[in-house]
């Protein structure tokens, strides 16, 4: 018996969902990082360098994990409906 079409519709559109709440969940998590490292190294009252690198990691890690934002809800559709598309 074939897979139902809809059914593995709605399951992908389940998946991204959670995809995207987990990548925003990153992004806040990733700016409360950010923030708490830089007010570690203005409140220190000096700039150590293992402070400065912290800093620059964090901040590394979170546009990185902007470039990972993943495919929206219509893209993965068009993909499934037509996979030889070049969208």
């Amino acid at each position: 018996m074939a897979p139902n079409s809809n059914h593995f519709l709605k399951e992908s559109s389940y998946l991204t969902a959670l995809k995207s709440s987990i990548w925003l969940l990153g992004i806040a998590v990733g700016l409360l990082n950010v923030a708490s490292q830089g007010m570690a190294v203005v409140m220190a009252g000096f700039s150590s360098a293992i402070a400065l690198t912290h800093l620059l990691v964090t901040a590394l890690f979170l546009i990185a994990w902007f470039c990972l934002k993943p495919a929206s809800v219509v893209m993965e559709r068009a993909t499934i409906q037509n996979p030889n598309s070049t969208l």
